[in-house]
């Protein structure tokens, strides 16, 4: 399991933002904080769902080019394995 640990700056962050928050009798000024740590949020789970999406393309990538190795060197262990529909390979040679 993935540990997670907040760095200094963004504790120091959350605690400005966090204090200003509390502090704060504007409805107008809170609903700008809102609106500006929604949008926050929303760019940090897009760029958290591309580095996913970024890091399963190359272990994929690393994969397929593993079994194609061993397909030459082990033909019969490579009749057991189950290649998922569509291949990668396979979609490169359809083109």
């Amino acid at each position: 399991m993935i540990k997670l640990e907040t760095s200094a700056e963004d504790s120091f962050w959350q605690e400005k933002m966090i204090r200003h928050i509390n502090e704060c009798t504007s409805l107008d000024e809170l609903k700008e904080i809102a609106t500006l740590l929604t949008k926050i949020a929303t760019t940090r789970q897009t760029a958290v769902k591309w580095l996913v999406h970024e890091n399963m393309d190359l272990m994929t990538k690393d994969l397929t080019n593993w079994i194609d190795e061993v397909k030459e060197l082990e033909p019969e262990w490579m009749a057991k394995v189950q290649r998922p529909k569509p291949w990668p390979g396979d979609l490169e040679t359809q083109s």
